[in-house]
């Protein structure tokens, strides 16, 4: 079932490579506002160590290690800078979505920024309530490590917990609350409904159809294996010109992955409302006979 909506949604890419560069670029710009501070405090620390060098051949956690002992102060203020850094980022990922939502609902008659202007306050909340089931994701999780922890000691245990129970359980959590998110923010855009009228449609969602779960496992794949690309890419020949290019290129194909994933839901939520409608006609059509009758 799901088929349609994703060649639908590699076409809707192929065919709006402008919405991908506006992501790309955007993305850029934000990401490096978030880099940059983190590369000033990583550097000032590194290099001050006489170790950067080596750090930058072959990574070694001794080393590392040692140095980190010395870097509290660099770090504390890296801290202080995240408090207004993630914010923006936060502010950039909801205010992109909606953007992208509300143009393609519209086949570009309207731009991505009237979308932006339009939605982002109340995406801003919605995505806000969202963050909460992360939050309760991250607890719940917490929690069951404990309680694991306690019956199941030893090595075998902690690898388990730690390192297969504890990573996927978050990402299928992130995954499923993600999903939802994106329907409801579908329900917010296109529905035209309230922030949490939206908010107890999306969750709704992977539960009424089947199809958006299949349709979003199919692009996350896709995405997932876009962002491991470079990992299995031998760049060493190239020298660092090389891994720029190739960076640029990942960058520009997960912002090309972006519209193509939203092209397929919006079209997807487009058609589940279109079927959806005759039924509740012929629900009013029915109400209304009897009530003449």
């Amino acid at each position: 079932m799901s088929q349609p909506f994703f060649k639908h949604g590699i076409e809707t890419a192929r065919r709006r490579p402008a919405l991908a560069g506006l992501l790309y670029g955007m993305n850029l710009i934000i990401g490096l506002i978030l880099t940059v501070p983190i590369y000033i405090a990583l550097s000032s620390v590194t290099g001050a160590s006489g170790f950067a060098a080596n750090l930058t051949n072959q990574f070694d956690i001794t080393l590392w290690a040692d140095i980190m002992e010395d870097a509290a102060p660099a770090f504390q203020a890296l801290v202080g800078q995240l408090i207004w850094i993630l914010p923006v980022y936060f502010l950039w990922k909801v205010a992109s979505s909606v953007g992208i939502i509300h143009t393609l609902d519209t086949s570009g008659v309207r731009s991505f920024w009237h979308g932006v202007g339009e939605y982002t306050g109340k995406a801003v909340l919605l995505g806000l309530v969202f963050l909460v089931h992360l939050i309760v994701l991250g607890v719940g999780i917490a929690i069951a490590v404990v309680v694991f922890g306690m019956i199941w000691p030893g090595e075998a245990g902690v690898f388990w917990i730690y390192f297969v129970f504890m990573p996927v359980s978050f990402v299928l959590g992130a995954a499923v609350i993600d999903m939802m998110h994106d329907y409801a923010r579908m329900e917010l855009v296109i529905g035209e409904r309230p922030v949490m009228e939206s908010w107890l449609s999306g969750i709704r969602w992977p539960f009424r159809y089947g199809g958006a779960d299949t349709l979003y496992v199919a692009w996350f794949v896709l995405a997932g294996i876009i962002l491991v690309l470079p990992t299995i890419i031998d760049l060493n020949m190239g020298g660092i010109w090389l891994v720029f290019l190739v960076q640029q290129i990942v960058l520009f194909l997960r912002a090309t992955a972006t519209v193509g994933w939203f092209g397929s839901e919006v079209l997807f939520y487009q058609t589940a409302m279109a079927e959806k409608e005759p039924v509740l006609a012929d629900v009013e059509v029915g109400l209304t006979k009897s009530t003449v009758g």
